[in-house]
């Protein structure tokens, strides 16, 4: 079986590699828009005028606490993106982001699998065919890898807790020398304190788990009370952000009323995050690629799995706590951004669930632990049937031409987009207006076509000089104003 993992894990790599090849080939077209132009807009002019960016990005933030969110790490980071130096620089986030993301499920599995006492090989597995899915079939790439706003908030903040989870559950349970333990628990205290003030969707996911695993590795005897002080300062984190005077504001300007009640908070989130998960077919669909190295691991553990409905329910409250705080606020899941995060999720949480389910049933049943002789046929067999029918289900949402390919997925979209020059043609026709409302500092503008990307969050401008979105331009580049008329409206 150990050769046949190697050879599927060969073909996993390379496919791999072919999808990520497009999304960071698009990444040179990636311009600036929407929050990216009014958050950092201190910092930028800062930055003209030879100023100090660092201290304007914390001034920024502690004015933002005050009026705007108590997210104060998203706060700090949002407001200095590589666009703050330069606006062509927009291709370095996304890069990182999508690397980040990539190195923190790798990061996270494979501790966990030392956790658990399970082979690398299989757990490389398992997070090379996890990071596939996320490329494969992420919601909204351009929210949450190519918009610097969206994707700090949430896909750089979920491949930091992962990078956390890893190392709590490191500290706690794999120990080390004193001084390395010692490494552990700061690193898991500074990066929780951060965590909590990245968006209360994924704050609010890693205080339920942090508080079961610190109350299951107290129950175990697997660590002392010292346990509870990453669990503490993460929640001081948490309460900090949630009692941000600027949340209330924000409230008032965007027009949230923040009013459900805790009950309907619970039972609206338990409804749609129900719904949500029955609507992920292709996501079911993929897990079946994950059998063989599942089935393999149960084979060679002995775990006692029992009680598979309470970790179902479990499962289900942990993934459904990312959307108490949007169906709380505004009675709805979330934006894009947020769904793709809850996406990666629930990519996991079924994950484990298959594991935990595997074992269960093996134990119930009385199966015998020695795997058959054919078995290596049988799998081969299976992935190659399990690929074909993930495949059919996919191209459902592909249309073929003769010159052009459509589709959800975000890499064979980008090649499309490379290929047919729109995404080269967004970014020519965004330079082409920045150099005209540099060139005219004191100019009103005037748009009848404004640069646009069905691929990246583009510029949304509006007809009102005094819309916030136009006025974050022109603050941002020059120009006295700007407005986008579209040609029906002249």
């Amino acid at each position: 079986m150990e050769k046949f993992f190697k050879r599927y894990q060969m073909v996993l790599w390379i496919l791999f590699i072919v999808l990520l090849i497009p999304l960071l080939a698009a990444t040179v077209y990636n311009r600036p828009s929407v929050d990216d132009l009014i958050q950092p807009v201190k910092e930028h002019n800062a930055y003209l005028s030879g100023g100090n960016v660092l201290a304007a990005d914390w001034n920024d933030m502690l004015a933002a606490y005050q009026n705007w969110s108590g997210l104060y790490f998203h706060m700090l980071l949002a407001r200095i993106p590589p666009m703050v130096f330069d606006y062509t620089l927009a291709w370095i986030h996304p890069i990182f982001f999508l690397l980040f993301l990539a190195g923190s499920v790798f990061l996270f599995i494979r501790t966990l699998g030392r956790v658990l006492s399970v082979r690398r090989l299989y757990m490389n597995h398992i997070a090379l065919l996890l990071v596939i899915e996320f490329l494969l079939f992420m919601p909204a790439t351009d929210q949450g890898i190519y918009w610097f706003t969206g994707a700090v908030a949430y896909t750089f903040a979920f491949s930091l807790a992962l990078c956390v989870y890893a190392l709590f559950l490191s500290w706690v349970f794999l120990k080390g020398k004193p001084a390395g333990q010692t490494i552990k628990l700061i690193g898991v205290c500074a990066g929780g304190f951060l965590l909590a003030g990245t968006n209360f969707s994924t704050n609010t996911v890693s205080l339920v788990l942090f508080v079961l695993l610190a109350a299951y590795a107290l129950w175990k005897k697997k660590t002392s009370w010292l346990v509870l002080l990453p669990v503490g300062v993460y929640l001081a984190g948490f309460v900090l952000s949630m009692a941000a005077p600027g949340n209330a504001a924000r409230y008032t300007v965007d027009g949230y009323t923040g009013e459900t009640s805790y009950v309907e908070t619970f039972l609206i989130t338990f409804r749609d995050s129900f719904g949500y998960i029955l609507e992920q077919r292709t996501l079911f669909l993929f897990s079946l690629l994950f059998l063989p190295v599942l089935v393999t691991v149960a084979q060679e553990k002995s775990w006692n799995c029992g009680h598979p409905v309470w970790a179902l329910l479990l499962s289900f409250g942990v993934f459904a706590a990312g959307f108490i705080a949007p169906v709380h606020a505004r009675r709805f899941l979330g934006d894009p951004r947020l769904i793709n995060v809850q996406f990666f999720m629930l990519s996991l949480l079924v994950v484990f669930n298959l594991l935990y389910l595997i074992r269960f049933f093996r134990g119930r049943f009385k199966h015998s632990e020695k795997p058959p002789e054919n078995q290596k046929k049988f799998w081969t067999r299976f992935v190659l049937g399990a690929g074909m029918v993930v495949i059919a289900a996919t191209l459902v949402t592909v249309q073929f031409h003769p010159f052009a390919l459509n589709s959800q997925i975000p890499s064979l979209r980008a090649a499309a987009r490379l290929r047919d020059g729109t995404l080269k043609t967004y970014a020519e026709e965004y330079d082409a207006l920045v150099a005209l409302a540099m060139s005219r500092p004191d100019a009103d503008i005037v748009l009848t076509a404004m640069p646009y990307s069905d691929f990246f969050y583009p510029l949304a401008l509006d007809s009102n000089e005094t819309y916030w979105q136009n006025i974050a331009f022109t603050q941002y580049y020059a120009g006295k104003s700007i407005v986008y008329i579209p040609p029906e409206e002249e």
